[in-house]
């Protein structure tokens, strides 16, 4: 990639934190926070005006979107970029991209015989970069002219497909806001003693238990409906919570909730609208109450793990047609 990229290595093995070359840390009362970690690779432009971050894998499963940065089920990549960033900013320097530069030998089951030139094609597609590059057609050919080792298409007129990950400048700082109120937040927590079981929950092949080590321990039963339910979104719903959360016009997390057998979350809708026009079962109704609901609640308010407990509905009464804010509300009181 280097011999067709006008981005080239600045730092490498880079540390932050405790002994780093870069610094993460945030006042938070009485103490501080203070983030520790390496970043493989920071490359700059020939120009000087632009940065990216990569980071070597070896493994397969890896992806980057809004929802899971809103979430905060994968932020190693936007904690470099936040780290990254607040180094750079003094030199003018703005976000290209960041990227999983896979380390890996793949291997294809073909159909028919093919020559070694168009199987080596093949298999370099696999190898391209996995990651989410600036919405700038003239930077990402920088990056690589070639589109060879980045997953990037153009339509004829220059335009990015949308199945380019793809994120405007202003996407890209309101993400590095995000993921920094994320860890302010996190460390609030902990000093609060905050240690609440609350596993995410995206459909049954994906939640927070299926590789944790610590099963035995937490207690959380699999089949409870305490879970951080993961809305089926796409990047941009996210992107909108994102910057109202930087905007400070939303609280980090929104509240989700859902009837038992359906299929995704749903948000911000009064619950009669999730049934047509049926009469529900008793217990039929549930509200997940997200963790980020109690950010902010006085000292005198309930303990955020009071808030967390699930809502129950019953049949017959009003709160079956209530909203999400009117349940939280009796909560608080």
């Amino acid at each position: 990639m280097d011999r067709v990229s006008r981005f080239h290595p600045l730092k490498l093995e880079t540390s932050f934190g405790r002994n780093g070359e870069l610094k993460l840390q945030y006042a938070l009362d009485e103490t501080t926070l203070e983030l520790n970690g390496r970043i493989d690779r920071i490359d700059v432009d020939e120009a000087g005006n632009y940065f990216l971050i990569m980071d070597y894998k070896t493994g397969s499963n890896v992806s980057l979107n809004a929802v899971d940065f809103y979430f905060g089920l994968n932020l190693q990549l936007l904690t470099y970029l936040l780290a990254s960033s607040d180094l750079l900013r003094a030199e003018s320097m703005k976000p290209a991209g960041m990227f999983y530069f896979l380390l890996r030998y793949p291997t294809k089951t073909i159909a028919e015989e093919m020559s070694e030139e168009e199987a080596r094609s093949e298999l370099e597609k696999d190898l391209r970069m996995i990651g989410m590059m600036l919405k700038d057609k003239a930077v990402v050919d920088e990056i690589d002219s070639t589109q060879k080792f980045i997953r990037a298409r153009f339509t004829n007129d220059g335009k990015f497909y949308r199945t380019t990950n793809a994120k405007t400048a202003d996407e890209f700082e309101h993400l590095i806001g995000y993921v920094r109120s994320i860890f302010k937040r996190i460390g609030a927590k902990m000093l609060d003693g905050e240690i609440s079981a609350r596993p995410f929950k995206k459909d049954d092949a994906h939640n927070g238990c299926m590789y944790c080590e610590f099963k035995a321990m937490c207690g959380f039963e699999p089949d409870s409906r305490n879970w951080l339910f993961v809305p089926n979104w796409d990047d941009e719903d996210a992107l909108k919570k994102i910057e109202e959360t930087v905007e400070n016009t939303a609280e980090p997390l929104q509240t989700v909730y859902r009837p038992r057998n359906a299929s995704a979350p749903v948000n911000e809708r009064r619950l009669e609208d999730l049934f047509d026009d049926e009469e529900p079962d008793e217990d039929e109704i549930y509200i997940s109450v997200e963790e980020s609901v109690a950010v902010g609640e006085s000292t005198g308010a309930k303990k955020l793990r009071d808030l967390q407990r699930a809502a129950r509905l019953t049949k017959g009464t009003d709160d079956i047609v209530g909203s999400v804010e009117e349940v939280l509300d009796r909560e608080r009181k």
